[in-house]
Protein backbone atom coordinates (compact mmCIF):
# COMPACT_ATOMS: atom_id res chain seq x y z
CA UNK A 1 0.00 0.00 0.00
CA UNK A 2 1.23 3.50 -0.82
CA UNK A 3 -0.17 6.96 -0.17
CA UNK A 4 0.11 9.95 -2.46
CA UNK A 5 0.45 12.38 0.48
CA UNK A 6 3.72 10.66 1.48
CA UNK A 7 6.38 11.46 -1.07
CA UNK A 8 9.13 8.84 -0.98
CA UNK A 9 11.46 10.87 -3.19
CA UNK A 10 14.51 12.75 -1.92
CA UNK A 11 15.51 12.85 1.73
CA UNK A 12 13.87 16.25 2.06
CA UNK A 13 10.37 14.98 1.25
CA UNK A 14 10.44 11.36 2.49
CA UNK A 15 8.27 10.28 5.40
CA UNK A 16 11.31 9.19 7.45
CA UNK A 17 14.11 11.74 7.37
CA UNK A 18 17.68 11.87 8.66
CA UNK A 19 17.93 14.88 10.97
CA UNK A 20 21.51 15.57 9.94
CA UNK A 21 20.44 16.01 6.30
CA UNK A 22 17.52 18.39 6.87
CA UNK A 23 17.79 21.73 5.09
CA UNK A 24 18.48 24.67 7.40
CA UNK A 25 15.12 26.30 6.62
CA UNK A 26 13.17 23.29 7.96
CA UNK A 27 15.37 21.58 10.56
CA UNK A 28 14.34 20.71 14.12
CA UNK A 29 15.11 24.23 15.38
CA UNK A 30 13.36 26.08 12.55
CA UNK A 31 9.53 26.19 12.59
CA UNK A 32 7.92 27.24 9.29
CA UNK A 33 4.73 29.00 8.26
CA UNK A 34 4.18 26.54 5.38
CA UNK A 35 3.98 22.73 5.52
CA UNK A 36 7.14 20.90 4.40
CA UNK A 37 6.33 17.28 5.33
CA UNK A 38 3.31 15.06 6.04
CA UNK A 39 2.04 15.50 9.60
CA UNK A 40 3.48 12.75 11.76
CA UNK A 41 6.54 12.25 9.54
CA UNK A 42 9.58 10.95 11.44
CA UNK A 43 12.99 12.56 11.73
CA UNK A 44 15.75 10.38 13.19
CA UNK A 45 19.17 11.32 14.54
CA UNK A 46 22.20 9.03 14.52
CA UNK A 47 22.03 8.71 18.32
CA UNK A 48 18.48 7.31 18.17
CA UNK A 49 16.52 10.44 19.04
CA UNK A 50 13.21 10.80 17.16
CA UNK A 51 10.97 13.73 16.23
CA UNK A 52 7.45 13.95 14.76
CA UNK A 53 6.34 16.64 12.34
CA UNK A 54 3.54 18.73 13.89
CA UNK A 55 1.35 21.77 13.30
CA UNK A 56 0.83 24.16 16.21
CA UNK A 57 -2.60 25.49 17.17
CA UNK A 58 -3.46 29.15 17.77
CA UNK A 59 -1.18 29.69 20.80
CA UNK A 60 2.60 29.99 21.09
CA UNK A 61 4.47 27.01 22.55
CA UNK A 62 7.48 27.76 24.74
CA UNK A 63 10.80 25.96 24.32
CA UNK A 64 11.26 22.63 26.16
CA UNK A 65 7.58 22.18 26.98
CA UNK A 66 5.32 19.16 26.66
CA UNK A 67 2.30 19.25 24.40
CA UNK A 68 -0.70 17.11 23.45
CA UNK A 69 -2.96 16.45 20.48
CA UNK A 70 -6.10 18.46 19.76
CA UNK A 71 -9.20 17.58 21.76
CA UNK A 72 -11.36 15.05 19.93
CA UNK A 73 -14.81 16.24 18.85
CA UNK A 74 -17.63 13.83 19.66
CA UNK A 75 -19.73 14.98 16.68
CA UNK A 76 -17.10 13.62 14.27
CA UNK A 77 -17.55 9.99 15.32
CA UNK A 78 -20.06 7.25 14.44
CA UNK A 79 -22.12 9.39 12.06
CA UNK A 80 -24.53 7.50 9.78
CA UNK A 81 -24.29 8.58 6.14
CA UNK A 82 -28.08 8.56 5.74
CA UNK A 83 -28.19 12.04 4.21
CA UNK A 84 -25.06 11.82 2.07
CA UNK A 85 -25.50 13.18 -1.46
CA UNK A 86 -22.85 10.79 -2.79
CA UNK A 87 -22.49 7.24 -1.42
CA UNK A 88 -18.92 5.99 -1.88
CA UNK A 89 -18.09 3.16 -4.25
CA UNK A 90 -14.86 1.19 -4.67
CA UNK A 91 -12.17 3.18 -6.46
CA UNK A 92 -13.41 6.64 -5.43
CA UNK A 93 -10.63 9.09 -4.59
CA UNK A 94 -12.97 12.00 -3.85
CA UNK A 95 -15.73 11.26 -1.31
CA UNK A 96 -18.37 13.21 0.60
CA UNK A 97 -18.75 12.58 4.34
CA UNK A 98 -21.72 13.71 6.41
CA UNK A 99 -20.95 14.90 9.95
CA UNK A 100 -22.90 16.64 12.69
CA UNK A 101 -20.51 19.61 12.73
CA UNK A 102 -18.54 21.40 10.02
CA UNK A 103 -14.83 21.37 9.14
CA UNK A 104 -12.62 24.21 8.01
CA UNK A 105 -10.58 23.79 4.83
CA UNK A 106 -7.45 21.61 5.41
CA UNK A 107 -8.77 20.66 8.89
CA UNK A 108 -8.42 16.94 8.13
CA UNK A 109 -5.19 16.98 6.14
CA UNK A 110 -3.17 13.78 6.86
CA UNK A 111 -6.04 12.59 9.08
CA UNK A 112 -8.16 9.44 8.82
CA UNK A 113 -11.58 8.24 7.64
CA UNK A 114 -12.78 5.11 9.42
CA UNK A 115 -15.90 2.98 8.93
CA UNK A 116 -16.68 1.55 12.41
CA UNK A 117 -20.05 -0.01 11.63
CA UNK A 118 -22.23 -1.12 8.73
CA UNK A 119 -21.21 -2.03 5.19
CA UNK A 120 -17.50 -1.33 4.71
CA UNK A 121 -16.81 -1.86 8.42
CA UNK A 122 -13.16 -2.02 9.43
CA UNK A 123 -11.77 0.03 6.54
CA UNK A 124 -9.65 3.08 7.27
CA UNK A 125 -8.22 5.59 4.79
CA UNK A 126 -5.67 8.41 5.02
CA UNK A 127 -7.00 11.85 4.11
CA UNK A 128 -4.92 13.84 1.65
CA UNK A 129 -6.97 17.03 2.16
CA UNK A 130 -10.49 18.36 2.59
CA UNK A 131 -12.57 21.30 1.43
CA UNK A 132 -14.60 23.52 3.73
CA UNK A 133 -17.86 21.89 4.85
CA UNK A 134 -21.21 22.98 3.47
CA UNK A 135 -24.68 22.56 4.97
CA UNK A 136 -26.34 19.25 4.24
CA UNK A 137 -29.74 19.38 2.54
CA UNK A 138 -31.31 17.53 5.51
CA UNK A 139 -29.10 18.01 8.58
CA UNK A 140 -25.45 18.34 9.56
CA UNK A 141 -22.63 19.16 7.16
CA UNK A 142 -21.14 17.73 3.97
CA UNK A 143 -17.36 17.64 3.66
CA UNK A 144 -15.59 16.76 0.40
CA UNK A 145 -12.48 14.70 1.14
CA UNK A 146 -9.65 13.49 -1.08
CA UNK A 147 -8.31 10.05 -0.14
CA UNK A 148 -4.53 9.50 -0.14
CA UNK A 149 -4.68 5.70 -0.45
CA UNK A 150 -3.54 4.50 -3.84
CA UNK A 151 -6.57 3.01 -5.58
CA UNK A 152 -9.00 5.02 -3.44
CA UNK A 153 -11.90 3.42 -1.58
CA UNK A 154 -11.47 -0.36 -1.20
CA UNK A 155 -15.00 -1.28 -0.10
CA UNK A 156 -18.21 0.56 -0.93
CA UNK A 157 -20.46 1.79 1.88
CA UNK A 158 -24.23 2.29 2.09
CA UNK A 159 -26.24 5.18 3.47
CA UNK A 160 -26.67 3.39 6.81
CA UNK A 161 -22.90 2.93 7.30
CA UNK A 162 -21.34 4.85 10.20
CA UNK A 163 -18.25 6.97 9.53
CA UNK A 164 -15.73 8.44 11.99
CA UNK A 165 -13.32 11.26 11.10
CA UNK A 166 -10.05 11.77 12.98
CA UNK A 167 -7.74 14.72 12.75
CA UNK A 168 -4.09 13.80 12.49
CA UNK A 169 -2.70 13.35 16.01
CA UNK A 170 0.01 15.90 15.25
CA UNK A 171 -2.26 18.68 13.95
CA UNK A 172 -3.31 21.68 16.08
CA UNK A 173 -1.00 20.80 18.97
CA UNK A 174 -1.79 22.22 22.44
CA UNK A 175 0.34 22.86 25.52
CA UNK A 176 0.02 19.78 27.77
CA UNK A 177 -2.54 20.86 30.40
CA UNK A 178 -2.62 19.94 34.09
CA UNK A 179 -5.77 17.94 33.29
CA UNK A 180 -4.87 16.32 29.92
CA UNK A 181 -7.51 15.92 27.23
CA UNK A 182 -5.44 14.05 24.65
CA UNK A 183 -2.28 11.95 24.24
CA UNK A 184 1.13 13.54 24.75
CA UNK A 185 2.76 14.35 21.39
CA UNK A 186 6.28 15.35 22.41
CA UNK A 187 8.50 18.26 23.42
CA UNK A 188 9.22 21.48 21.52
CA UNK A 189 12.88 22.16 20.72
CA UNK A 190 12.35 25.92 20.37
CA UNK A 191 9.61 28.50 20.77
CA UNK A 192 6.81 27.73 18.28
CA UNK A 193 4.73 30.52 16.73
CA UNK A 194 0.96 29.96 16.57
CA UNK A 195 -0.13 27.89 13.53
CA UNK A 196 3.50 27.11 12.54
CA UNK A 197 4.84 23.67 11.56
CA UNK A 198 7.64 22.19 13.67
CA UNK A 199 9.48 19.08 14.85
CA UNK A 200 8.45 17.65 18.23
CA UNK A 201 10.86 15.30 20.02
CA UNK A 202 9.28 11.99 21.02
CA UNK A 203 12.26 9.78 21.91
CA UNK A 204 15.74 10.06 23.43
CA UNK A 205 17.52 12.50 25.70
CA UNK A 206 15.54 15.72 25.77
CA UNK A 207 15.42 18.95 27.81
CA UNK A 208 12.01 19.50 29.47
CA UNK A 209 11.06 22.19 31.98
CA UNK A 210 10.26 21.11 35.54
CA UNK A 211 7.13 22.21 37.39
CA UNK A 212 6.87 23.26 41.02
CA UNK A 213 8.07 20.02 42.65
CA UNK A 214 11.61 19.36 43.80
CA UNK A 215 13.10 16.48 41.81
CA UNK A 216 16.17 14.59 43.02
CA UNK A 217 18.19 11.72 41.58
CA UNK A 218 16.15 8.53 41.60
CA UNK A 219 12.72 10.18 41.50
CA UNK A 220 10.21 8.93 38.95
CA UNK A 221 8.90 11.79 36.80
CA UNK A 222 6.16 12.08 34.21
CA UNK A 223 4.03 14.73 32.54
CA UNK A 224 3.15 16.98 35.48
CA UNK A 225 -0.27 17.94 36.77
CA UNK A 226 0.80 21.08 38.65
CA UNK A 227 2.26 23.15 35.81
CA UNK A 228 1.05 23.05 32.19
CA UNK A 229 3.72 21.82 29.78
CA UNK A 230 6.10 20.73 32.54
CA UNK A 231 7.21 17.46 34.09
CA UNK A 232 6.66 16.55 37.73
CA UNK A 233 6.87 13.71 40.20
CA UNK A 234 4.60 10.78 39.42
CA UNK A 235 3.07 11.07 42.90
CA UNK A 236 4.22 13.33 45.71
CA UNK A 237 2.66 14.46 48.95
CA UNK A 238 5.07 17.37 49.34
CA UNK A 239 8.14 18.84 47.64
CA UNK A 240 11.06 16.49 47.91
CA UNK A 241 8.81 13.50 48.74
CA UNK A 242 9.69 9.98 47.72
CA UNK A 243 7.82 7.14 46.04
CA UNK A 244 8.01 3.53 47.23
CA UNK A 245 7.32 0.98 44.51
CA UNK A 246 6.76 -2.63 45.49
CA UNK A 247 7.28 -5.45 43.00
CA UNK A 248 4.06 -5.85 41.04
CA UNK A 249 2.60 -2.70 42.57
CA UNK A 250 1.43 0.58 41.10
CA UNK A 251 2.31 4.23 41.33
CA UNK A 252 -0.77 6.31 42.06
CA UNK A 253 -0.43 9.50 40.06
CA UNK A 254 -2.25 12.76 40.59
CA UNK A 255 -5.73 13.15 39.09
CA UNK A 256 -6.25 9.43 39.61
CA UNK A 257 -3.73 8.30 36.99
CA UNK A 258 -1.81 5.09 37.61
CA UNK A 259 1.38 3.61 36.27
CA UNK A 260 1.77 -0.14 36.53
CA UNK A 261 5.13 -1.58 37.53
CA UNK A 262 5.61 -5.15 36.37
CA UNK A 263 8.34 -5.63 38.95
CA UNK A 264 12.00 -6.55 38.56
CA UNK A 265 13.87 -9.85 38.59
CA UNK A 266 15.03 -9.80 42.21
CA UNK A 267 15.38 -7.68 45.35
CA UNK A 268 12.19 -5.68 44.68
CA UNK A 269 14.04 -3.45 42.26
CA UNK A 270 17.18 -2.97 44.37
CA UNK A 271 19.45 -3.97 41.48
CA UNK A 272 18.36 -0.81 39.66
CA UNK A 273 20.13 1.22 42.37
CA UNK A 274 23.10 -1.18 42.64
CA UNK A 275 23.31 -3.11 39.33
CA UNK A 276 26.29 -5.21 40.55
CA UNK A 277 24.76 -6.43 43.81
CA UNK A 278 23.80 -9.83 42.35
CA UNK A 279 26.99 -10.60 40.40
CA UNK A 280 28.68 -12.61 43.17
CA UNK A 281 25.50 -14.45 44.06
CA UNK A 282 24.92 -15.34 40.41
CA UNK A 283 28.45 -16.76 40.03
CA UNK A 284 28.12 -18.92 43.17
CA UNK A 285 24.71 -20.24 42.09
CA UNK A 286 26.12 -21.09 38.62
CA UNK A 287 29.06 -23.02 40.15
CA UNK A 288 26.72 -24.90 42.50
CA UNK A 289 24.46 -25.90 39.60
CA UNK A 290 27.47 -27.18 37.59
CA UNK A 291 28.70 -29.28 40.57
CA UNK A 292 25.26 -30.81 41.08
CA UNK A 293 24.92 -31.66 37.38
CA UNK A 294 28.42 -33.23 37.36
CA UNK A 295 27.65 -35.37 40.42
CA UNK A 296 24.35 -36.56 38.92
CA UNK A 297 26.09 -37.56 35.67
CA UNK A 298 28.91 -39.27 37.56
CA UNK A 299 26.46 -41.21 39.73
CA UNK A 300 24.42 -42.27 36.69
CA UNK A 301 27.50 -43.49 34.87
CA UNK A 302 28.99 -45.21 37.92
CA UNK A 303 25.80 -47.07 38.76
CA UNK A 304 25.40 -48.50 35.26
CA UNK A 305 29.00 -49.66 34.57
CA UNK A 306 31.26 -52.23 36.21
CA UNK A 307 34.75 -51.31 37.48
CA UNK A 308 36.35 -53.14 34.52
CA UNK A 309 34.15 -51.19 32.07
CA UNK A 310 34.98 -47.85 33.75
CA UNK A 311 38.75 -48.67 33.56
CA UNK A 312 38.35 -49.69 29.90
CA UNK A 313 36.48 -46.44 29.11
CA UNK A 314 39.12 -44.30 30.79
Amino acid sequence: MSYDNLNDGSNQSAWRIQVENLYADRNIWTPTADKKFPLGALAEARDGRLWRYCENSGATLAIATLHQSAVETANWTYTAQTNTPDVWVAGDKIITVVSDTAFAVHDLIDGYVYVPDGTGQGNMYIIKDNKVSTSNASSGSDTIIEIADTGGIRTAIVAASDVTLWKNKYKDILIYPTDPTGPCTGVSMTSITADYFFWSQVKGYCPVINGSETVVIGDIVCAGTNTAGAIGLADVAADGGTITVESGGTIAGESGATQTNAGTITNSGGEIIDPHRNVGRTIMISIAICVVVYLIVAFAVGSSLTIDQIVAAK
